[in-house]
């Protein structure tokens, strides 16, 4: 079998035409090279590496935000892509019911005054509870998310 001299790419028999680099080649009697690496050996199924876990896993997923909130099988939770909005309704809740707190110390006067300083504590108790809240269902919602994960993973 010839090769191309220029690149080294085979010939077709009778031709002095290389297909890669074009007519000007000059065929040459080379000999194919002695030593190629081997072809990699196939995989195990037991030792193949699994899919990535953020694929999406099902249409729902898949097709966005919409489609999850009108999901009536619930096979996919909206509350974690929601959760910082609920975080800071939250925050404005807690901060509203301060100020009513303040407020209603300044119209009572004498010892109302007390719910006056008070105010800015009561707002970070709030704010506190309301946080741990959230990261209680976050942590509820990601447990129930990596059990789907494991138990897809299981029927393989």
């Amino acid at each position: 079998m010839n090769f191309c001299g220029k690149c080294g790419a085979p010939l077709a028999p009778g031709t002095s035409v290389c297909m890669v680099c074009g007519p000007t080649a000059q065929a040459a009697a080379a000999p194919a090279p002695a030593w190629q690496p081997p072809p990699p050996a196939p995989v195990p199924s037991w030792q193949a590496p699994a899919p990535p876990a953020a694929l999406p896993m099902n249409a729902a997923e898949a097709s966005g935000f919409l489609s999850a909130l009108f999901d009536l099988s619930f096979t996919s939770f909206i509350t974690t892509k929601l959760i910082k909005v609920l975080y800071v309704l939250g925050m404005i809740g807690a901060a509203i019911w301060a100020l009513v707190m303040a407020a209603g110390g300044i119209t009572q006067g004498g010892i109302g005054y007390l719910l006056v300083l008070a105010a800015p504590l009561l707002f970070l108790l709030g704010v506190i509870y309301f946080r741990v809240m959230m990261e209680v269902i976050m942590v509820v919602f990601r447990g129930a998310e990596h059990l789907a994960e494991i138990a897809r993973q299981g029927r393989r």
